[in-house]
């Protein structure tokens, strides 16, 4: 074989070992600039970019679908109706077992942060 047809069909091995992956449950905070966190509960299934699971926002809370879930590389996006219906955006960055970013709903914006249940994070 030669080192250019290698090059080829390692390639989407090596991008496919690069992805994050995020299926799992996990536990986190959100959280205004100013404010008390809030805890949130994750529970989420990967299938390739496509993500799909719950999440709960607070400890009393139950859990609602998330929708829209994608997985990008180490981008994760999905949305998520809040306690009293208001639609919630994520962005989040998947790094070491955590993810990280930001929600967006009714014109604010919390930072969220969340590690994965059961992992050691570095």
């Amino acid at each position: 074989m030669n080192t250019k047809r290698a090059i080829v069909l390692l390639f989407p091995l090596a991008a496919a070992l690069m992805a994050a992956e995020v299926s799992g449950k996990w536990s986190g905070t959100m959280a205004r600039a100013s404010g008390p966190a809030m805890p949130i509960y994750l529970t989420l299934h990967q299938q390739g970019q496509e993500i799909s699971g719950a999440i709960a926002f607070g400890a009393d809370a139950g859990p609602v679908t998330i929708g829209k879930g994608q997985l990008h590389d180490d981008r994760l996006t999905f949305h998520a109706p809040d306690n009293v219906g208001h639609d919630v955006a994520f962005q989040l960055t998947v790094s070491a077992g955590c993810l990280s970013g930001e929600a967006t709903s009714q014109g604010q914006t919390l930072k969220v942060q969340a590690c994965q249940i059961g992992r050691a994070h570095v």
